[in-house]
């Protein structure tokens, strides 16, 4: 257990350190780092707490509450990484009122004194076993409840970023629509909660399976820091608003999906009909769609319009989102090229990367979806 808790609290230390020394520094990126920071708190406390580490710390356990925290900082990562620019300030620490609660409560009480090994505070069961303390297994339940209610604010707001993608990019990818994180999310709850759930079972049959449970727990944890720290260091910025533009007031990338959604736009039918020849001449002129990063805010700020009068455009005049109308001209120049021969010289794969796609899955689903059938039965049917 100790070779657990040591690496574990190195490698999180550690994945903090990296993060915040990642340029440019990213919102989401502190938010990482200050989670990384979190986890490794409560292993090094029972480090102390037992003695392996020399330094003068209560001998009760502050931080058995941290995992009060874990549900709201995956929560307000997953904010800061699809809403750049989001409020920050004292409406973010509502979401800690719980674990500063069990700090203060601990400091008070003195409630939970575990240590390396052994159980928190057990009283005697009328079987003449130990049960847990009350207080440890009220703040246990809360964990459990936590983890639920935010896994479940996570999802929604991947599912609400997801239906946002289309009329914001022009390609699709793991680090785009952030599915590593929901997928982790969900891990980590039903790992942890299990973990929690079994300790509080097997203290009360078997004083020796605590610390097994408390094997898991902390071997969860490291497991845990591991993947999300990778996955937070390699996430890219995914939102790059223009210098002085205003965020929207939830997401970006995301529209508001109704029959009113524009009748506050302040685009009126004129300046519509006139915006969508200029789109039309930039697409065929400078042909935007061949970076393959490309998003609607990139192609707003060379028309120089707002973004979401480009998207009303392109929704109501077109009759398709963002995604779609770009991949459309890729499509085209992967079908001039097919006719042309080129498929022949550089394969159908570098035809589609020479016009826009950036990875050979998302041009066969792009392809498809537009033509209705492969590349590969396309150059057949063009060039048998």
């Amino acid at each position: 257990m100790f070779a657990i808790i040591v690496a574990g609290s190195a490698i999180a230390a550690f994945t903090c350190l990296l993060l915040l020394t990642k340029r440019p520094l990213a919102d989401s990126d502190v938010v990482a780092a200050v989670f990384m920071l979190l986890l490794a708190l409560p292993m090094l406390e029972k480090l102390l707490l037992a003695g392996s580490i020399g330094l003068p710390f209560p001998g009760f356990s502050l931080f058995s509450g941290a995992p009060l925290t874990f549900g709201p900082f995956l929560y307000l990562y997953a904010r800061s990484v699809i809403t750049p620019g989001s409020p920050r300030g004292p409406r973010r620490l509502i979401h800690f009122l719980p674990f500063l609660a069990s700090v203060g409560i601990a400091l008070v009480t003195g409630l939970s004194r575990p240590g390396l090994g052994r159980p928190a505070m057990t009283t005697a069961s009328p079987t003449g076993g130990t049960s847990p303390y009350p207080g440890t297994m009220i703040l246990s339940m809360l964990m459990v409840l936590s983890f639920l209610a935010y896994t479940l604010k996570i999802v929604a707001l991947l599912r609400t970023h997801a239906k946002g993608i289309p009329d914001y990019f022009s390609r699709d990818s793991i680090a785009i629509n952030l599915r590593w994180l929901g997928w982790l999310t969900l891990g980590f709850f039903l790992a942890y909660a299990m973990a929690i759930l079994g300790e509080l079972v097997f203290k009360g049959l078997d004083g020796s399976r605590v610390q097994d449970s408390s094997i898991l727990r902390d071997a969860g944890t490291l497991f845990f820091a591991i993947i999300f720290g990778f996955c937070a260091i390699k996430q890219p910025v995914i939102f790059k608003l223009a210098v002085g533009s205003v965020p929207a007031p939830e997401f970006p990338g995301i529209e508001e999906k109704s029959a009113k959604k524009y009748e506050k736009s302040g685009l009126v039918e004129k300046e519509a009909n006139a915006l969508l020849p200029r789109l039309e001449e930039r697409m065929l002129s400078a042909k935007p769609w061949l970076d393959p990063d490309l998003t609607i805010e990139d192609l707003a700020l060379a028309l120089g319009v707002q973004r979401h009068h480009l998207t009303q455009v392109i929704n109501d005049r077109l009759g398709k989102n963002f995604y779609r109308y770009v991949n459309e001209y890729r499509v085209e120049e992967v079908r001039r090229k097919i006719a042309l021969g080129e498929a022949e010289r550089l394969s159908i794969l570098g035809v589609a990367l020479d016009s826009g796609f950036n990875s050979k899955s998302s041009f066969n689903e792009a392809f498809k979806g537009i033509m209705g059938c492969t590349p590969s039965e396309y150059r057949k049917s063009v060039r048998p």
